[in-house]
This record gives structure tokens, sequence and C-alpha cells, in this order.
């Protein structure tokens, strides 16, 4: 039986609206177990077959997480008396763990808590500033009344953004999706896919052609915060349009909930003979992802720093490489940048405009990243820049680049257009498909 029962509880001088479930039940389901993103040691030597269940935040095995968290979360443990205990906690990242006090043998025995593990990730991502949780919180304790189960939901447990929203629910997403498709079919379904073409020359292809940015031309039905933008929205037909219309490469929104798309509509375009190299615009949680979009013809995936640890990234990046795929890494502020700055293996920065949080969207915001220090080391490194969302016009594009930008990706504007390819005319202020 479950009963939702909504009420109002007196806290002190305030109030706090909250919504009681009851379920009835005889034992308390177990908390589920997570790793954190935490063992980088495991990942530098490991191929793919090691690293695909590596990604943070993910279900698994207490006794795993015993074994692994050794060289990572014992440092937290001892790091008080420890010789080096003026480092900062997330020195574990770099460091093993040698000798050891009473804590670390018990550690070393199985004994860490998944509280103290949870505890722990909840630092990483924390000092990485990290504001979006992966899924909900476990929410207050359990209580028992005879053979019910009480939990109280509150404001921890409601998305606090959008883009929280849409990783909440991806993981839940993700979750049946691997039912249906486990890792190995992915496996065996990329021995007969195409190899992945190359997205990064593209873009620098065409940016030396033209001397413009080079497009990546975005395939999109909807979006949270606008809606639906087309309503005779045929993927295949738009996509080779911007083809035509002088696009290096495109991109393509394969979540269905928020944004009308598909991984359905991926496999179409590829299928069509469209020659672009293809982004697959999903937001990425699990490593699985990745294996499932170049199942389906992805060339490129999309990495949202907002969203995932610095290690995740390192690891996904490993993985694409593997694949042969290229990362568009994403990030909105100064400190994002850093952070992916600091990533070995860093090729293509995106510059996304739009604050995923609240949806304002601020061009400056590209130009303000690109000044200084920070610029000097994009061209030190030779990373791409990508300049994404609020770019409509001739000028807007012209802004950008003059920033420092080598490539814009644009959708909202294109694909309203009747016809996209003359979209593209438009935007550059003059025909780019020659």
């Amino acid at each position: 039986m479950r009963i939702s029962v909504a009420d109002s509880a007196q806290v002190g001088p305030t109030y706090v609206f909250c919504k009681v479930i009851i379920r009835r039940t005889k034992v308390s389901p177990p908390l589920s177990t997570y790793k954190a993103s935490i063992f980088p040691a495991i990942a530098s030597e490991e191929t793919s077959e090691k690293m695909e269940g590596l990604v943070s935040f993910q279900p698994f095995p207490s006794s795993v997480i015993q074994r692994r968290l050794s060289t990572v979360y014992l440092h937290r443990l001892t790091r008080s008396s420890s010789s080096s205990s003026s480092c900062a906690p997330l020195r574990a990242q770099q460091s093993g763990i040698t000798g050891g006090s009473e804590s670390v043998s018990s550690a070393l025995e199985g004994k860490v808590s998944e509280q103290e593990v949870v505890i722990y990730q909840d630092e990483v991502v924390a000092s990485q500033g990290i504001r979006i949780r992966r899924r909900p919180p476990t929410g207050p304790p359990l209580h028992y009344v005879g053979p019910f189960e009480f939990r109280l939901q509150n404001e921890g447990n409601t998305p606090r953004n959008i883009l929280e929203e849409i990783v909440w629910n991806k993981d839940k997403e993700v979750t049946l999706m691997k039912e249906k498709r486990p890792l190995y079919t992915l496996k065996k379904a990329l021995e007969t896919v195409p190899p992945p073409r190359d997205f990064i020359g593209a873009l620098r292809s065409a940016h030396q052609r033209t001397g413009l940015p080079g497009l990546i031309a975005e395939v999109k039905k909807a979006s949270p915060s606008r809606g639906i933008l087309r309503e005779d929205f045929d993927p295949v037909a738009i996509a080779q349009a911007y083809e035509k219309g002088g696009a290096a490469c495109l991109s393509v929104l394969t979540d269905e909930k928020y944004f009308k798309g598909s991984f359905e509509n991926l496999q179409a375009i590829r299928e069509a003979g469209v020659k672009c190299p293809l982004l697959c615009k999903e937001f990425i949680i699990e490593a699985w992802q990745i294996y499932y979009g170049r199942s389906k013809g992805a060339d490129a995936v999309l990495l949202i720093a907002s969203v995932l640890p610095d290690l995740d990234i390192k690891y996904m990046i490993k993985i694409c490489k593997i694949l042969g795929m290229a990362t568009l890494v994403e990030v909105h502020d100064e400190r994002e940048m850093d952070r992916v700055l600091a990533i070995e293996g860093v090729e293509l920065i995106g510059i996304n405009n739009r604050n995923l949080e609240t949806f304002e969207v601020d061009i400056g915001i590209t130009k303000r990243l690109l000044e200084g220090e920070r610029g000097e080391l994009i061209r030190q490194k030779d990373i791409l820049v990508v300049g994404e969302s609020g770019l409509f016009t001739p000028e807007d594009i012209a802004f950008v680049q003059e920033a420092g930008v080598k490539a814009v990706l644009v959708g909202e504007s294109l694909v309203k257009q009747s016809d996209p390819g003359q979209g593209i005319s438009a935007l550059f202020g003059r025909d780019v498909s020659g």
C-alpha cells in the first residue's frame, strides 16, 4: 500500500512544506552503494575493457569499493596524522597510500562504510565547484511505525534547476537502456560500424577554407527554454540541407524527453549518406552512453564540465580515443575552463554562452574566458575552441571569432529556417558552401 500525504510541519520559527510517503514493507531496502570517481591509478594504464565501469556515482558492489578505495579514501582517513597533512584532500587523486593506522587497517579489511564513501564523493565534487547533483539525495532517514515505512520528501529531493532535472532523468533512462543493451552487445555492434570520421579535422579544414569559424550545425527539434522549434521536423532532410549549405559537422540531439531527439535520428542521418562528422549531443553521465552513441554512428560526443568531475572527463576522453572519437568538452565559466585546461588530452573546448542552470545567454562569456593567460594557454596547446549559444547574426559570429574561436555550434537560428542551408548563408553573411 502506498499513500502520499501533504502536510506542514513547524521547525523552529520557520515552516517547511513536506510530502510524506508511506509504504508498507517488512524490511527496509538496503541503501545503494556507489563508488566514487577517485581511482586515477586504475585508469591510467587500463584498456577500455577495464575503464568502462569506472565512471563515478554508478551502483557498485561494496566488495569492489573496499578493494579499490584503499589507494584513495585511506588518505582522507589518515591525513590528519600524516606527514603530508598540509596537502589538500584531493592529493589522494595523485598518490598511492602506504603504511597506516587502525583506521587504515579497518578500511583495508572492508570496514569502510557507505556513508564515508558518499562523503568523500561529495568532497571531490564540491572541490571542483560542481553544483549539479548526479541523482536525488537519499533523503531523511526512514522511520517505522508498525509495518509502515515513512520517508519525508523535502526540497532536497527536488531538482534545483533544469540541468539537474535533466541529469536525474538521464540517470533513470540510462539504467533502463543498459538493461536492454548491455555493454557487450554494443561492443559487438561496433564491429560492423564504419570507422569514425575526423570531427576536429573537418572543423579546422572549414576554418582554413573560408576564413570563418567552422560550423557545427545542430539538428534539434525542441529545447526546454524555447519549446518546439520546428513542427515539420525531418532530421535527415535538415541534416542534408546543412551539409549542402556548408556545415563542417553536425550536432544531433539525442535526448528525447526534453529536446525531442533520439539516437534513431543520429543513426538515420548517418545511414542516409551524410558525410559530415556527427556529434552525439547527449547528457553523458556514463561511459556506456559513449559506446551506444558510437554504435549509432557518432564521431564525437559532448562532455559537460558542470556535470562531470575531472576524473570522469579523463576516463571518457581515454575511452573516446580508443574508439577513435573526438570529445567536445563544454564549459561555461572561469572555474570550469581552468579545470578542463588542466586535463591532458583535451583538444576541443566548447564555451557555452548559455547558463544551463538558468538558461540565460550572454555571448560576452566567450570573450571573457579567452582573455589573458587562459587564451594564451589555449593557443599553446593548440586547442580548438567552439562558441556555443546566442549566435544569430554575422555580427555575433564576428564577435566570437575576434575573441578567438575557430568553430561555432548553432542550432536554433538555423533549424527554424524554412531552408536551413540559406540560414547558414544568412548567419555568416555570405555563402560558405563552396
